[in-house]
């Protein structure tokens, strides 16, 4: 396919981080048509560029929004627990079952940096394309590279999650309460 459709497979999966569509079937489409290796290196390249244009996008049409809906209040608690945990609770989210594309918008309403962002978007994102790549392998050589491949990457995600919840997700000693209703009701 040659240097342009590289170029289009790359921008393709970068569109489809950038809205929430579901981008699996695209990944094996590069898989197929690039090599297990190549072709999950090509689609990680555009869902890191996607990931960033996402929370851009996000942050420059609706962090707005995001502050007038929320209570002062509750924008201080959110604003609190990302400076608390910083890069290694983003780092740790994207080790968790959290949706990618809500995470990318989610980064873009709280203002976390570019480099931040996109460092832990690129490592966060290995074991998926790992655990992509060995499916591949599996249902193209067999099943015992997909098995070693998928047992690696649950046990590296499972051990991440469990550490982040320890570490990073355990309730503050002093929640916002939710805000009171209306006046008069």
């Amino acid at each position: 396919m040659g240097f342009y459709g590289v170029a289009i497979a790359i921008v393709a999966m970068a569109l489809m981080c950038i809205i929430p569509v579901p981008s699996e079937f695209l990944i094996l489409i590069n898989i197929e048509m690039y090599g297990v290796f190549w072709g999950s290196f090509y689609s990680w390249i555009g869902a890191v560029i996607g990931g960033v244009a996402a929370m851009y996008v996000t942050r420059w049409h609706f962090q707005p929004l995001y502050r007038r809906m929320l209570s002062e209040a509750r924008q201080n608690q959110v604003d609190e627990w990302v400076r608390k945990r910083g890069v290694l609770g983003l780092l740790g989210l994207r080790f968790t079952p959290f949706p990618f594309h809500a995470l990318n918008y989610i980064a873009g309403v709280l203002g976390i940096g570019f480099w931040p962002f996109l460092w832990t978007t690129a490592v966060g994102l290995i074991p998926f394309y790992l655990f992509v790549g060995g499916a591949a392998l599996g249902i193209t050589h067999g099943v015992i590279p997909a098995i070693i491949t998928g047992v690696l990457v649950i046990a590296v995600l499972l051990f991440m999650s469990l550490y982040a919840k320890k570490k990073w997700f355990t309730p503050d000693k002093h929640p916002v309460p939710d805000e009171a209703p209306p006046a008069g009701r």
